[in-house]
């Protein structure tokens, strides 16, 4: 028997690494099972070098050197459309005594490459033939439960700062709108998008360790000031980071029998203000430090050991970027609650992934995802935003949303997609900050 786990690994045409696999999976009279979580890598030409080996159907049709072949037959091309001078454009109809053209006349058509994605054709004719498909849900019997939990968070009606708090998110949110409606025509229009996702997070932020919270222009357009909020002092504890102390004392005292642990995913752990003012509290709240994983620092190599070391050493609280533990680590199913303290990743992807890691076989206690947000605040509009992604990518990829994203040609470009989505969540929160209320 040959089992060749990861097998998308061995899509990569002339690699020893491929040799090796196909080479193996070509011998005599001995099964093959492959199995992998992300079998193409975007587009239909990543599929062929592994169908070729391990498909006798596959084959059958193309011989080896037939790769252009079969993304004819089973994918998609980049075509650009052009019309042509003096003739109409791509649909016009032109019949009778003035010309017999009909549509696709009058424009030029030149093919640009491969385009992502692969039709439905050949999943019928080639997975599902000889491919078993696993959801996550098929473990549901043998997995703990599992519970989200958006959570609003409210300040208090006697403490002044409070209500400074949400008095200045309203300026800034008001500075910023006007200034993107007076941008609208003009070359400027859409350049402040990004800062209108980051908009939110003003709320976490802001605080004298945390650094100056500045809205202004991205650099490439000159990095104009729009505005800037008030830095509250230090001895200050926000509305939020009351929640998260009162949230975390009560979720790990209560389970010190069962020792449960708890994973507070952070978006701006590069803030290492930010950074050092959480651990600070969580240290002098819960007397014990809690431990932040560096992936500058942690390698992927050895982040595995690296956590099974200081889950051993008695860590409670893991403070991480969601990015850093999305994808590859089978221990997390040490910690019991995830928190996201600044409201899930914009990118739907990350957030399932990372959600995921503490959720998965090994996993034997109860499992809580928390989402806390400012109650009638765009926070709210965020989350809403991320989780109609989410179910958006549940409806299309029942096994994860990665193989959806590979469907797209999108999963190789993963910084460009968390910018897209930023500037997308940008827009969404535009119209819900003027009355136009959340879209998809």
């Amino acid at each position: 028997l040959v089992i060749l786990d990861e097998a998308h690994e061995f899509s990569t045409s002339g690699s020893a690494q491929q040799k090796a696999a196909h080479r193996l999976a070509q011998l005599p009279r001995v099964p093959v099972i492959a199995l992998t979580g992300s079998l193409m890598g975007g587009y239909a030409s990543s599929l062929f070098a592994n169908a070729w080996a391990l498909s006798r159907r596959f084959r059958s049709q193309f011989d080896l050197d037939e790769k252009p072949s079969f993304v004819t037959r089973y994918g998609y091309r980049k075509l650009l459309v052009t019309p042509t001078a003096a003739k109409p454009l791509p649909g016009t109809r032109s019949y009778g005594r003035q010309s017999d053209r009909t549509d696709g006349d009058g424009f030029e058509i030149r093919q640009l490459g491969e385009a992502p994605g692969v039709l439905p054709l050949y999943i019928l004719e080639h997975i599902l033939p000889t491919g078993l498909v696993m959801h996550k849900g098929d473990l549901d019997e043998e997995l703990p439960p599992c519970s989200e939990e958006p959570t609003p968070v409210r300040t208090s009606p006697d403490d002044f700062l409070d209500a400074k708090l949400l008095a200045e998110f309203s300026r800034l949110r008001a500075a910023l709108v006007s200034r993107i409606h007076a941008d609208r025509g003009t070359e400027r229009a859409g350049l402040l998008w990004g800062a209108m996702s980051e908009l939110p997070s003003y709320l976490d932020l802001a605080n004298e360790e945390c650094g100056p919270f500045v809205i202004r222009y991205p650099d490439e357009a000159g990095g104009e000031e729009v505005a800037s909020g008030f830095a509250f002092p230090a001895s200050w504890r926000s509305p939020k980071e009351r929640w998260l102390l009162a949230e975390l004392r009560a979720e790990l005292r209560t389970g010190l029998n069962a020792g449960r642990r708890a994973i507070v995913f952070l978006r701006h752990t590069g803030n290492r203000g930010f950074l050092r003012r959480l651990h600070r509290l969580i240290a002098e709240d819960l007397e014990q430090a809690p431990t932040f994983l560096d992936p500058a620092k942690v390698p992927t190599g050895v982040r595995e050991r690296w956590l099974n070391e200081v889950i051993v050493g008695g860590c409670r609280v893991l403070l991480v970027h969601p990015k850093a533990v999305q994808t590859g680590l089978n221990n997390l199913t040490a910690f019991h609650t995830a928190i996201w303290f600044e409201g899930p990743d914009y990118d739907a992807r990350v957030t399932r992934q990372a959600n995921g890691r503490p959720h998965r076989i090994g996993q034997t206690e109860p499992v809580r995802l928390i989402y806390p947000y400012y109650a009638d605040t765009l926070q709210k509009a965020a989350l809403d935003l991320v989780a109609r992604k989410i179910t958006a990518s549940l409806q299309v990829d029942g096994l994860s949303l990665a193989g959806a994203l590979e469907a797209a040609g999108a999963l190789s470009e993963e910084d460009r997609l968390h910018a897209t989505a930023a500037l997308a969540i940008g827009q969404a929160l535009y119209r819900a900050a003027t009355g136009g209320g959340v879209s998809r």
